[in-house]
């Protein structure tokens, strides 16, 4: 029989329940988990009826014309600069926020 081992990282904090109530459950965390996974399908379907869309019906299937129409973020890069450059915006997702938080920060966002 195959033992299973899973190692998870958190934060130390000055109390070993101070660390358990701050990171929560493997149950919360596996509840998070599936909650993100369906926010994943969510953005997967719109970000593929958007694309669909904008490829088909704005630029007439037109690729040469993608590459001059595909922007994204904030200012306005291509999509291999925009994900290359990412930079995570801790004034809008604070990294201090427990998962929970940031997961319902990030759904409002997207819903």
């Amino acid at each position: 029989m195959t033992e299973e081992y899973w190692i998870i990282s958190v934060p130390g904090k000055s109390t070993p329940r101070q660390t358990y109530d701050d990171v929560g459950t493997l149950d919360s965390l596996v509840a998070l988990s599936d909650d993100l996974a369906r926010l994943d399908q969510y953005i997967e379907g719109v970000a593929k009826k958007l694309t669909q869309f904008f490829f088909h019906d704005i630029l007439d299937d037109d690729r040469n014309r993608l590459a001059e129409n595909l922007v994204l973020g904030p200012n306005g890069y291509d999509p291999i600069r925009y994900i290359t450059e990412f930079q995570w915006d801790h004034a809008k997702y604070p990294t201090k926020q427990s998962l929970k938080n940031l997961s319902d920060i990030i759904a409002k966002v997207c819903y």
